[in-house]
């Protein structure tokens, strides 16, 4: 119990900063533009932690360069790594600060990438009877990773268990499907339990897979001309799927993933959204596409707001980094470019960070099933999170009870707000 609380400390001041006391989006400054010499930057990843910036991308041929993958250190403000590919470089993840994975769109492996300085490339899945890989995807975990294949006109999506520290990738279901463009995107839920697939360029459809069934789900959204880049993410508890879409409105696309059915369609471009990314504590969403705007959404109940736009150039692939300090944005086509955003938060007051601590009881610590909060006097809204800042929960609480028997067991981070202010905001040891 000392461990779980010792290590709970360390973390909770990071945890604070990064996603409590400053949850609130003020605006973003940009403070980087990285001039690529190339025709588009394809995809991107980050890894940022106190110690390191990484910004591993990809660029896309239309110069003597050819198809290039880039680790830039933007602590630093230099090139760390740079080697050819044999083709687009369609999907890039980071295991850490000395390895990634990428694929080169249209051929057979995914490969991994370590030692940046001084790059060693093996083949970490290989996938022969196959025409190609189409695309692949990493757990936030680091444990599963998602990868697409075609041949003969039919699709397959096969789910492998990865070892990060071992650089393992063992194959443990396919799913099997027909008609779906090779240029599908694709993400897995936070607990694994679910895979999404976009259908691209033309195709207004996502494919829902239930990794536990083994079923498979065919989801229309708005006739838009296509579906590009889904993200999970968790609203007042419930597991939602977005997927950027359309031509004419550029809109945002809402999945209920328990009913496996289209939720809404938030407008939000005059042009196709190719890129959407939701932040690890799955409070803002950040979208971009071919009018060259940026739009930043705060996510709410039963609207999105924008609470930050910017038009700096055709958008590829935008991503929030995994700590939540920095947007990043990768441009084409025809002037390649990466754009990095430092996202400003707004501080809160000085009272709403454990305000009135005296007046309120929380117990008993640690928890088995119910958590109790002596001090309820109306109706409040409370927040859980994991220790890296992804939100698990949100519910309207009244009566000061909290029911977290279907927890497991772990050190969490509470948040209980009311009319917008932060009452209490600290940490809570589930056994």
């Amino acid at each position: 119990m000392k461990t779980i609380r010792s290590i709970a400390f360390c973390l909770l001041g990071l945890i604070i900063t990064a996603n409590g006391q400053s949850q609130v989006i003020d605006t973003l400054r940009l403070i980087k533009t990285i001039e690529v010499p190339n025709y588009s930057v394809f995809d991107l990843d980050t890894y940022f932690d106190d110690n390191t910036q990484l910004i591993a991308y990809s660029n896309s041929s239309g110069s003597t360069e050819g198809d290039t993958l880039v680790v830039f250190d933007l602590k630093n403000d230099s090139v760390i790594s740079w080697f050819k590919g044999t083709d687009w470089n369609f999907d890039i993840a980071f295991i850490n600060d000395s390895c990634l994975l990428y694929h080169n769109w249209g051929i057979d492996t995914i490969y991994s990438v370590s030692n940046f300085t001084d790059p060693v490339v093996t083949s970490l899945i290989y996938v022969p009877q196959y025409d190609f890989i189409g695309g692949f995807t990493l757990s936030d975990d680091k444990s599963r990773i998602a990868a697409s294949s075609v041949i003969s006109g039919k699709y397959q999506v096969q789910l492998y268990d990865f070892n990060a520290e071992e650089n393992l990738a063992e194959l443990i279901d396919t799913f099997t499907f027909t008609n779906i463009p090779s240029e599908t995107e694709l993400a897995i839920s936070d607990d694994n339990s679910f895979i999404a697939l976009s259908g691209g360029y033309g195709n207004d459809t996502v494919l829902l897979i239930d990794v536990t069934s083994s079923e498979t789900y065919k989801i229309t959204v708005t006739p838009n001309q296509g579906t590009y880049s889904p993200s999970f993410f968790k609203l007042n508890g419930e597991l939602k799927l977005v997927v950027g879409g359309g031509y004419e409105d550029g809109s945002i696309e809402i999945i209920d993933v328990a009913t496996h059915s289209f939720e809404s369609s938030v407008p939000v471009f005059l042009s196709y959204n190719y890129s959407v990314s939701v932040d690890s504590g799955q409070n803002y969403m950040a979208c971009g596409g071919y009018n060259s705007e940026i739009r930043v959404l705060k996510i709410g109940d039963n609207e999105f707001t924008t609470v930050f736009s910017d038009t700096p150039g055709l958008i590829n692939k935008i991503k929030f980094s995994n700590d939540n300090k920095f947007l990043v944005a990768g441009l084409g086509a025809g002037t390649a470019k990466l754009v990095v955003y430092e996202i400003v938060y707004e501080e809160p007051p000085v009272n709403s960070l454990n305000s009135n601590v005296d007046e309120w009881s929380i117990y008993p610590v640690p928890v088995v099933d119910i958590l109790y909060i002596d001090g309820f006097k109306s109706e409040a809204l409370t927040e859980l999170y994991t220790l890296n800042g992804n939100r698990i929960r949100q519910q309207k609480t009244s009566g000061g009870k909290i029911d977290l028997s279907d927890l497991p067991q772990g050190v969490y981070l509470l948040k209980v707000f009311n009319s917008g202010s932060i009452l209490i905001n600290r940490e809570i040891i589930k056994l």
